[in-house]
């Protein structure tokens, strides 16, 4: 969003207008957020674990180098 990356749920998959249905979780209470309509070719899936995310959040961000490098994998 707004060219930075952020930890989301996709919580529907794309529709005939190309668009996906994600929650983007506050950090430190992921129970709290908010939700987006995204073009899909802007959202980017990882192989990241939700607990491991969720984590991450509560903590302020504490353990991402692990998640940003799965970022960095499927971006290559």
């Amino acid at each position: 969003m707004d060219g930075v990356r952020q930890i989301a749920l996709q919580i529907e998959e794309e529709g005939d207008d190309g668009i996906v249905t994600v929650f983007v979780p506050d950090a430190p209470n992921p129970r709290s957020g908010g939700v987006f309509f995204v073009p899909a070719d802007l959202v980017t899936p990882i192989d990241v674990p939700l607990a491991s995310a969720i984590k991450c959040l509560m903590n302020l961000g504490t353990g991402m180098p692990d998640v940003r490098s799965k970022i960095s994998q499927t971006r290559s």
